[in-house]
């Protein structure tokens, strides 16, 4: 049993098959198609959120070392969460689930300091989300209560 790893020009993993006595040309079939790929010789198959690809083999990503302040805060604004030790220009979202609308993501963007402090306004559980490759994403929830 053969997997083979599809990967984008910066090492993301992008597809991960799992192929039983692969036709002779399966490879001849990704080379076609202009895919990076790396072939395994193992039975199950690569999970995208925890490796990628460098050196023409298996990386598994690292962790961002975040700390957070705390895991819930008082509603009103005043009261906030400071999320620290993200890598530099991380992407950030914070998402949060409101009766009778559904999700919504009021932030998001770029940390160009590694850093991110957020209150609410309104009582809630909110996420905050953080993804800079090659590292594993990284989320928290938080309580904003009354």
């Amino acid at each position: 049993m053969t997997t083979y790893c599809i990967y984008d020009a910066e090492g993301r993993i992008v597809q991960s098959n799992k192929v039983f006595d692969p036709p002779a040309n399966y490879e001849t079939k990704i080379r076609d198609f202009k895919q990076n790929f790396i072939k395994l010789d193992q039975p199950h198959l690569v999970p995208a959120e925890k490796f990628y690809v460098a050196n023409n083999g298996l990386v598994r990503m690292p962790r961002m070392r975040i700390a957070v302040s705390k895991r819930r805060i008082k509603a009103g604004g005043r009261d906030t969460v400071v999320v620290t030790g993200c890598p530099i220009n991380a992407d950030y979202a914070v998402d949060h689930s409101l009766p009778g609308i559904g999700a919504v993501t009021p932030y998001s963007g770029k940390l160009p300091d590694g850093e991110l402090e957020i209150g609410m306004d309104i009582p809630c559980l909110f996420t905050i989300r953080v993804e800079r490759f090659p590292f594993r994403a990284f989320s928290v929830q938080i309580e904003a209560v009354e």
